[in-house]
């Protein structure tokens, strides 16, 4: 079916891609009643075993998300073999351009505090939801209403559950033809407690919870690097980890395959490198506090125009990250304070990083936070708060 028809079938109209993927493209369309979608469009492949967990599972975290610094899900579709998710447009673009656009000069403190207070929100929300990101980074965090002051978490496409609610799957392959296996039926009911309907998933105005029984937590242990999941257990299987200066490295017949292997798949990704946490890089469990490692990479980008770690190969950077060595802030610009805030997030060990509800509670972001809290992501009010440090 052509796209336009595939579209217009479900009351949208493409205005322009924004984006294209292995699997699909991302379009900015127009509803029926003329306001505007950011639609993911995934074409569905058979071929590859985990491709439709891939997708229910964004399906899944998307649909039980609200939150006002998270962008919201709107419905999902099926047509033609194609999955279509639509969310909702951020109209200003994301924190690396703004950053970009201010460059060289650094950005005040209280006008980082601003965005980055909000950030915090939206992730504290999506931890007690026993969720993990998995991708933070300045290109994620995306800008709307006035003057693009109201930050919005995007990109869910790699983000954990770290409970299996498989909530969506029953819906998705009936829709598509597809049938569950006796293991995979017991597996639906053994881990949920409610099961969305495809009117439930796709209806914002119905607020249905997603209820996992009791469970241990998942131990969560991947190799760090940009290529999908299936592609590295290709690659490590029948190799051993040795150790390398001190650290925990995969052997360099794996370092030297993954530049190819990552040249060919780039959407099914568990991290942007740059952001990884060090027990990431050592092939460790990990759980929330991985995220916290990247959010202190933005914080220090935010403060520098500068990425925290940095390195010419893979090697390099998988040794920067596990030293957690970076250059100081510039103490004249910003309060010691912020520094402080830095080094916390990025130490070594994930246990002595503070959960973002302690950071929450920092002397230094704790004003911002209650302030930004209680607009509650009013545009108008929010752009008050810019205009005082503009």
């Amino acid at each position: 079916m052509d796209i336009n028809k595939r579209f217009k079938s479900h009351n949208l109209t493409v205005l322009k891609t924004v984006g294209k993927g292995t699997y699909g493209n991302v379009y900015l369309c127009k509803r029926k009643d003329n306001t505007l979608t950011i639609v993911k469009e995934i074409e569905l492949n058979i071929k590859f075993q985990d491709h439709e967990q891939d997708i229910i599972n964004e399906i899944n975290i998307l649909s039980c998300l609200n939150h006002v610094n998270i962008i919201k899900f709107y419905s999902y579709y099926n047509t033609d073999n194609h999955v279509m998710i639509s969310m909702e447009y951020a109209s200003s673009g994301n924190l690396a351009e703004y950053m970009y656009k201010r460059s060289p000069k650094l950005l005040q403190q209280q006008e980082i505090l601003f965005y980055y207070c909000q950030v915090l929100l939206g992730v504290d929300y999506i931890h007690s939801k026993n969720i993990i990101h998995r991708d933070l980074k300045a290109e994620n965090i995306l800008l709307t209403g006035k003057c693009g002051v109201v930050v919005k978490i995007g990109d869910f496409g790699i983000s954990k559950m770290l409970a299996r609610p498989q909530v969506a799957r029953s819906s998705l392959r009936k829709e598509c033809g597809w049938t569950h296996t006796p293991q995979e039926k017991a597996d639906l009911f053994a881990h949920t407690s409610t099961v969305l309907t495809p009117n439930q998933v796709g209806d914002t105005n119905t607020e249905t919870e997603v209820e996992a029984v009791p469970a241990q937590p998942l131990q969560i242990s991947l190799p760090p690097f940009p290529v999908s999941e299936k592609e590295l257990c290709k690659i490590i299987q029948g190799l051993k980890v040795k150790k390398a200066s001190g650290y925990d490295l995969i052997t360099m017949e794996i370092l030297k395959e993954l530049p190819r292997k990552a040249a060919k798949k780039t959407s099914t990704v568990i991290g942007t490198p740059y952001y990884l946490a060090p027990e990431l890089c050592e092939g460790k469990p990990y759980d929330n506090k991985s995220d916290v490692w990247a959010l202190g990479c933005l914080l220090y980008e935010m403060c520098t125009h500068k990425r925290a770690f940095e390195a010419e190969t893979l090697v390099g950077l998988v040794k920067a990250i596990t030293s957690g060595s970076v250059h100081p802030l510039d103490l004249t610009t910003y309060d010691r304070s912020m520094q402080d805030l830095v080094d916390s997030m990025l130490s070594i060990l994930p246990d002595k990083r503070p959960t973002v509800k302690e950071l929450m509670g920092r002397r230094v972001l704790l004003p911002t936070i209650y302030t930004i809290f209680l607009d509650a992501g009013n545009e108008d009010l929010l752009y008050l708060k810019v205009k005082e440090f503009n």
